[in-house]
């Protein structure tokens, strides 16, 4: 009879080599299927298959090539800005400075009521704004009864009221007198005045009219420099009253003005000068005119000066005056945004 233990260490043996063989065809498999996955799905992607969102510039600088959102919409970019008190007084001249260097300026409007609010002085908590969109100051420098409505053919940015306000503003038709012209008139023959008299003087009354009905009235030709020497015909007045004493007194004559006179000061500089000018003047857009005076230069003033004519004629003789000087000034007019800006530097169209 064979030896039981001898036959037990035989049975366990044989169980271990049957085990051994099963692990080794079962790791040989994995690792077949393992290699072939890895074949079929690489794990690192190729980049440059893909459409690169950006362009490689020199060796470790990435450069976007879109353009930016406030390029394409210059009246969405983030400002802050105060608005100094000497330049900006009303509602209009805000407008105006908020809109200037953005390439849009104010659509020319005849409405009664936008040129009366722009007219208006500019709050002084709204002098100082910012961090903010440049399309929300100009709204909340008009106040919420307007909408803004921006015209991209000519770049230009109106304001339309709103439908709720539009009984706040019933337009009232008033009554428009003309004012009354002082025609320089010249007498050609007269016994009671020479024609040097009233050659430059103008009749500060109306000639009182009589009709005389027992005699014919003997009329005198005055001839208008207004209508350009056309003969007018009026009755003269009574013999028992001569012309003399209607003009005769200690009252002066009063004579036609030519153009504005504007004065500059001694002891004052050009730039302030140009400044205070333009506060008092009125833009024909609304508002006043604003100097934005980008050149370090500046001259004194050493002597009185004055000049005549308008505003424009006033810039052209004043820079004309400093164009001969050690470094020149230059200014460029703006009249749609009602701006001066002055530079060291020639303008170039």
């Amino acid at each position: 009879m064979k030896n039981p233990v001898f036959f037990s260490l035989s049975w366990v043996l044989v169980m271990v080599l049957a085990g051994c063989a099963g692990q080794t065809q079962e790791a040989t498999a994995s690792g077949v299927s393992f290699h072939r996955s890895h074949q079929a799905s690489p794990a690192v992607s190729d980049i440059y298959s893909l459409t690169p969102e950006v362009t490689r510039y020199d060796r470790y600088t990435l450069v976007s090539v879109g353009s930016q959102a406030v390029q394409r919409e210059p009246l969405n970019q983030i400002i802050n800005i105060t608005m100094p008190v000497p330049l900006v007084q009303r509602i209009g001249d805000g407008l105006h400075y908020l809109l200037f260097g953005t390439g849009y300026s104010l659509c020319d409007t005849t409405a009664t009521h936008f040129v009366k609010l722009i007219g208006r002085p500019l709050p002084a908590i709204q002098r100082k704004m910012g961090p903010i969109r440049l399309s929300e100051a100009l709204q909340i420098v008009v106040g919420p009864a307007w909408r803004i409505r921006v015209d991209e053919v000519n770049r230009e940015v109106c304001f339309v009221l709103r439908d709720e306000y539009r009984q706040f503003s019933e337009t009232t038709v008033g009554r428009i007198t003309q004012p009354k012209m002082r025609v320089p008139l010249q007498i050609a023959s007269s016994p009671a005045l020479s024609a040097s008299t009233l050659s430059n003087s103008t009749l500060a009354t109306p000639l009182p009219v009589k009709p005389l009905i027992a005699e014919r009235p003997k009329t005198d030709t005055l001839q208008s420099s207004v209508t350009g020497g056309k003969s007018t015909t009026i009755s003269s007045v009574s013999p028992t009253q001569p012309i003399k004493s209607l003009l005769s007194g200690s009252t002066p004559v009063a004579t036609v003005p030519i153009g504005n006179i504007w004065r500059a000061e001694t002891g004052t500089t050009l730039r302030g000068t140009l400044e205070r000018w333009a506060n008092t003047t009125d833009c024909p857009v609304g508002g006043h005119w604003v100097v934005v005076w980008s050149s370090p230069t500046d001259y004194r003033i050493d002597a009185p000066l004055m000049f005549k004519g308008n505003f424009e004629s006033l810039l052209v003789q004043v820079f004309d005056l400093y164009r001969q000087a050690e470094k020149p000034l230059f200014a460029e007019v703006s009249r749609l945004q009602c701006l001066i800006s002055v530079s060291d530097k020639p303008v170039t169209r």
